[in-house]
């Protein structure tokens, strides 16, 4: 990536997330920003049919979020996942589905691209 980029960690290598409940990081201001390039992985989970599901929203108001892009990851495959942006806040929702009580350690990193004046 080039000058006009900055590097963001939204879930940082390798962090482990547990359980059912969604897990939903904190915003982060993305006002000077059009887009966002992402690469997101995940491990293995314990139920062979569990699921990873991931969504990038972004928020006005941090009381109203919308979503702007959403994957289910397989494990161990790094994938891309981008966005443009168009509002103030910026977060990611992962939400584990699993037969069993589900545990998967993964990464969420990337770009912001910065607006042009």
């Amino acid at each position: 990536m080039g000058e006009a980029t900055v590097q963001v960690i939204v879930l940082g290598r390798y962090t482990t997330l547990a359980g059912p409940d969604p897990f939903v990081t904190s915003p982060i201001v993305v006002s000077e920003y059009s887009a966002i390039e992402l690469a997101v992985w995940r491990g293995p989970m314990e139920d062979p049919g569990a699921v990873f599901d991931i969504e990038i929203e972004e928020s006005m108001d941090q009381v109203t979020w919308t979503m702007i892009d959403s994957t289910v990851v397989p494990p161990g495959i790094e994938i891309p996942m981008s966005a443009d942006i168009s509002r103030t806040w910026l977060r990611a929702s992962v939400r584990l589905l699993a037969v069993s009580f589900p545990v998967v350690s993964c990464y969420l990193v990337g770009f912001l691209v910065k607006r042009h004046p």
